[in-house]
């Protein structure tokens, strides 16, 4: 075994004002290998004068490019045999709390975890005042040429949790299975298997088949959970899943006075019934389950609009943002989107369980250069690759590099201003039946992976990354994202669920232009229950002559589509490509 640099961190070197950065001998292998590395000679031994007054007693810290190993070292201690805990170098890099990657006023992160490189490695480790200094080789592109470089600092308060946690603490996670067993999977996978389309050679194995589906609700009785209610909707109104040049010929504009009226046979609107809704407010309903996004036009430019349409399709949703927001740049802004600044594709509060099913923004000004308002069908890429997914949880082919998108838990966290929010939710989300469930992602408001503070598995996001680059460049596609400028008085719709939204940068001092949205939610159970009273003639209109929708035959429909070609290619690159 070759030999790793180390910092000694005890009782010792406190007093004597001196921490050690010298060769030691390594410690016994732990389960599977641990590869290291000859240190460079100039790094044989080296002398800190400087003397933290925060560090943990008896913990002797070694590192490798890879990954930080903290051990403790003090016999007399009554949980001696307390095992090693390593921390990854990616997940590390994820995790830096420093001004640059997370904004000081809101805590969102400035970059994805995406742009880190999977073969990002650890070139120094140092002990400092508040906590250990770690630089990175391979660093995030935008971030390594940055002036004074970047160090990432991990507070010693959490070097000591992690080391002295107990596993009893950690609570279950809220996902399928732990990151751990997505790691444990995703390196025993094979990196040879290849997928073809339909009409490849039959010697190509192709993905995975899809589960039987569950046996439909007999008529008249609806099925209790939220995800089976909305199957047993989309059954009757049908799907369209799009991309920027099907959604540019589909995408409906509903005049708001018609979608406020009572039924012309009704002449109330306080009766819950179907029969007095407009069929202008029926289009709106079904058009949010069929294509996720519908707008109206011809909104007031008022404060109390927003409430009246949301009101009109169900209850407001209240948040600890308040029962409306308002969508502009302003100083010290307690979330990115209160910025001037671009805003990649995102779900809004994922760190809410549940979040929000539909989320309205209504343009009171959008006078100033830029501001396009961005759009993905983000639940089209998660069918696309589900069939890959799919067959990471043991399915034919053995492959499971892009099984990790629906084992893998990511954490999403708000926690400034006093409140604190946190859910743990994979990319790809799988029903019991192993169908699939949804998608989740959402970059700017990822939390920390805090489970090895509790005495949970540890994380290595070095796994994740290539197959989270697959989902994240395919709703990224030029070719994906719908791009439309809102204008005044008009007010758009969607299915928080599924469609992923962002915002172009904008100039609100160029011309003296302004960027005023005002939005607020609605709750999946809520949208839900006003959608159960859809008219059957109206949802049978807009599906056509089609036959009932079902999610195999979505999938189906997916494969036969464009845009397979590409997600075989990219999913390909990634089953084939090493071990970093």
């Amino acid at each position: 075994m070759l030999p790793a640099r180390a910092i000694a961190l005890g009782a010792t070197a406190r007093r004597q004002g001196l921490i050690h950065h010298s060769l030691y001998r390594s410690l016994a292998p732990l389960p599977g290998q641990v590869r290291r590395y000859t240190p460079h000679q100039h790094h044989q031994h080296h002398q800190l004068t400087h003397q933290p007054s925060q560090i943990p007693n008896n913990i002797t810290i070694s590192w490798t490019h890879e990954h930080i190993l903290l051990q403790h070292q003090d016999q007399d201690y009554q949980n001696s045999t307390l095992p090693p805990r390593r921390l990854h170098a990616a997940t590390l890099r994820d995790e830096c709390s420093c001004p640059i990657c997370r904004d000081e006023s809101s805590g969102n992160k400035t970059f994805a975890s995406v742009e880190i490189p999977p073969e990002i490695r650890i070139v120094d480790v140092r002990a400092r005042e508040d906590g250990l200094g770690i630089q990175f080789a391979n660093d995030v592109v935008r971030f390594e040429d940055r002036e004074g470089g970047h160090e990432t600092v991990v507070p010693w308060g959490r070097v000591e949790r992690v080391v002295f946690s107990a596993s009893s603490y950690w609570p279950a996670s809220e996902s399928a299975s732990s990151s751990s067993s997505a790691s444990a999977s995703a390196s025993s996978s094979s990196s040879s298997s290849s997928y073809a389309s339909p009409s490849a050679s039959a010697s190509t194995p192709a993905p995975a088949p899809a589960p039987a589906p569950a046996p439909a609700s007999p008529r008249g009785r609806r099925p209790n959970s939220l995800f089976h209610r909305k199957q047993a909707l989309l059954a009757r109104t049908g799907v369209q899943y799009w991309d920027a040049s099907i959604l540019s010929t589909q995408i409906r504009k509903i005049d708001y006075h018609a979608f406020m009226a009572s039924s012309p046979s009704s002449g109330t609107s306080s009766s819950s019934s179907s029969g007095t809704y407009s069929p202008a407010f029926w289009d709106v309903l079904i058009t949010l389950l069929r294509l996720g996004i519908v707008y109206l036009t011809h909104v007031p430019r008022h404060e109390s609009s927003l409430p009246n349409i949301i009101n009109r399709l169900a209850n407001l949703r209240e948040t600890f943002y308040g029962r409306t927001f308002d969508v502009r740049a302003k100083l010290h802004a307690e979330n990115v989107a209160y910025t001037s600044g671009y805003l990649g594709l995102h779900q809004d509060l994922c760190y809410l369980a549940p979040p929000p099913m539909i989320q309205v923004l209504h343009c009171m000004d959008n006078s100033c250069e830029g501001g396009e308002s961005l759009f993905s069908d983000g639940e089209r890429v998660g069918r696309l690759l589900w069939p890959f997914v799919r067959r990471g949880k043991g399915g034919r082919g053995g492959s499971n590099k892009m099984g990790v998108l629906a084992e893998h838990a990511v954490p999403y966290q708000y926690d400034k201003h006093g409140y604190y929010y946190r859910a743990e939710r994979s990319v790809l989300r799988r029903e019991a039946d192993g169908s699939f469930g949804g998608v989740y992602w959402s970059p700017p408001f990822q939390g920390r992976y805090e489970q090895q503070e509790y005495g949970g598995e540890e994380v290595d996001l070095k796994r994740w990354i290539p197959a989270a680059r697959v989902f994240e460049g395919l709703v990224n596609d030029p070719g994906a994202v719908f791009r439309y400028k809102m204008q005044e008085g008009e007010c758009v719709l969607f299915d928080n669920l599924r469609v992923l939204h962002g915002r172009n940068a904008f100039d609100a001092a160029h011309r003296g232009g302004s960027r005023w949205l005002r939005g607020g939610y609605i709750a999946a159970e809520d949208f839900l229950s006003r959608a159960a009273y859809i008219p059957g003639e109206r949802a049978d209109e807009h599906r056509g002559e089609r036959d009932l929708w079902t999610p195999e035959g979505a999938e189906e429909e997916l494969r036969a589509g464009d845009w397979w070609s590409d997600v075989v290619r990219r999913v390909r690159e990634v089953e084939e490509a090493g071990e970093v």
